[in-house]
């Protein structure tokens, strides 16, 4: 291609992108997590130990990388009626395939399932996205989604004011009874399975009152007016052969990667957690502090709706879990302070 031709088909792109506009929201389903789980396996699991800590959460640490990654796909094979994940980066490897095998085959016992990803930051395959939509019991939703989907590089930069406004939120619900949340998105990267870098981060998995305020949490992106569906920006819906092929492709790469050292040493601790059935947590109250998704349609000057830390009252932006004997702070995956926290943050270390 000559630099005249390049160039022809940039300013192409640049003007289908600068005439490309997201879909209307008018009439759009708003739906929520499940209520009344507590006969759930996962609601009858902590039941015993739940009543001697009235009112408290159960909390357990996921230190381990390979750990973390396991307790993900506990929690997706036991989940009996819905499984709410939202994530800033889900990536086609093969940890990411593992939980998305495991997500597609809790569709196929009857589980309402519904992926809330971050559009830029999981910058995933559309058509794969449409196809996995198709199953009956999944939604799939992209969060400030780049309106153009065929020139979606040049859309995004033609567009920067508003898409650099991302959603960094990290969590999986089970059942509305169990979540993992923290500084993990989902990847080989995050969870011991990159021959090249492995990143060190934290979950915790949690069970009781605070379990709700995480849902609620995800419920407030997922019906926000900048969540859209796949079908929605694509602007029609799956091959129905799609579902069955990705299912073929999806199971031989499985398949290829089952005698890995990896897998195999993941099975084992999957094994274990299934076969033995316990965890030891931790009990005590927790205060959920996130973003309000509509902060994005607003002035970044704009603090309504910021996670500001206020200097003077050395506001923790944490996720707190208090106990009898004192106090443990869990970090949030990815905090930007604004002027007032940067100032504070500034004294506090002086």
């Amino acid at each position: 291609m000559t630099r005249l031709q390049r160039l022809i088909v940039c300013v192409l792109a640049g003007v289908l992108t600068a005439c490309a506009s997201l879909p209307p929201q008018s009439n759009r389903p708003r739906t929520l997590a499940l209520q009344n789980t507590e006969s759930t396996r996962l609601g009858n699991l902590l039941a015993p130990e739940e009543q001697n800590h009235p009112g408290s959460s159960a909390f357990h640490l996921l230190p381990d990388p390979t750990d973390a990654i396991v307790a993900r796909i506990v929690l997706t094979e036991t989940a009996e009626r819905s499984l709410d994940l939202q994530y800033y980066i889900w990536h086609g490897d093969l940890t990411g395939r593992e939980l998305a095998a495991a997500a597609l085959k809790a569709t196929d016992r009857g589980v309402r399932v519904r992926i809330l990803l971050d559009d830029l930051g999981t910058n995933a395959d559309d058509q794969a996205l449409l196809t996995l939509s198709s199953h009956p019991n999944v939604k799939v939703w992209l969060f400030n989604p780049v309106a153009n989907r065929h020139f979606k590089s040049v859309a995004a930069a033609l567009e920067f004011s508003r898409v650099d406004r991302r959603m960094h939120n990290k969590a999986l619900m089970a059942d509305n009874e169990a979540a993992i949340l923290g500084g993990r998105n989902i990847g080989d990267e995050y969870f011991g399975a990159s021959s090249v870098v492995t990143f060190g981060d934290l979950d915790v998995l949690v069970h009781g009152p605070i379990v709700r305020k995480v849902s609620d949490a995800f419920d407030e992106f997922w019906n926000s007016g900048s969540s859209y569906s796949i079908e929605q920006l694509m602007g029609h819906p799956a091959d129905p052969t799609a579902l069955a092929a990705y299912r073929v492709k999806l199971d031989e790469y499985i398949r290829s990667e089952h005698d890995s050292p990896y897998v195999v040493q993941a099975r084992q601790r999957l094994t274990t957690v299934l076969e033995t059935g316990h965890t030891d947590f931790s009990w005590g109250n927790a205060t959920l502090l996130y973003d309000d998704p509509s902060k994005i349609t607003r002035a970044p000057s704009d603090p309504q709706g910021h996670l500001e830390i206020d200097p003077r009252k050395r506001t923790p932006i944490l996720l707190i879990r208090r106990c009898r004997n004192g106090q443990t702070s869990y970090p949030i995956p990815c905090g930007i302070p604004g002027p007032h926290g940067r100032a504070g943050e500034g004294r506090k270390n002086a």
